[in-house]
């Protein structure tokens, strides 16, 4: 890959990470990682229950 193609990818990266970050507030990284939470307390239950 030649080096502008790098520095391209690493922009495009850059700018995708900004533009994730202004999309995702701090509440609503906590709202999705409190949902996994969750779901993954679910899974364990189910599979307590189907024991």
């Amino acid at each position: 890959m030649a080096e502008y193609e790098k520095d391209f990818v690493l922009r495009q990266t850059q700018m995708l990470a900004k533009g994730l970050g202004a999309f995702l507030k701090k509440d609503s990284i906590d709202e999705i990682l409190s949902i996994k939470k969750e779901e993954q307390k679910n899974n364990i239950e189910e599979k307590k229950t189907t024991k």
